[in-house]
């Protein structure tokens, strides 16, 4: 890829989900396998937009960050995703990280929502 063909506003999820996928006539193909699931990217796309209605009806505006504390999941994939869909900052962090640690990550950072199954 060119760098200097990258537009000035870019949005990853749309690129990867959109462009590269549903407008090649993709939508009924596979693009998560989690286990026993699978979701096609037109459901991850569904999941996606779902995820990102709800982090906008938290009135979290584009740039602010949320925490994701969260394993290996669809979940995490939807999350992620949704993130950036709707221009906020997804910080990832480890599920393996202690407690302790995790609550300075909290008291330094501007993260307003932290999303995790623990």
């Amino acid at each position: 890829m060119i760098y200097e063909t990258i537009p000035q506003k870019f949005n990853l999820t749309n690129y990867l989900i959109d462009e590269c996928n549903l407008k090649q006539g993709r939508k009924e193909k596979n693009a998560l396998y989690y286990h026993d699931e699978t979701y096609t990217y037109g459901q991850l796309d569904k999941k996606i937009n779902q995820y990102a209605n709800y982090l906008k009806s938290l009135n979290l505006s584009k740039g602010q960050q949320v925490g994701i504390y969260l394993n290996n999941s669809p979940e995490f994939v939807f999350l992620f995703l949704s993130t950036i869909k709707a221009g906020i900052v997804p910080v990832v962090i480890n599920p393996l990280t202690e407690e302790h640690i995790l609550l300075k990550i909290l008291q330094g950072s501007p993260i307003e929502y932290l999303f995790t199954t623990q």
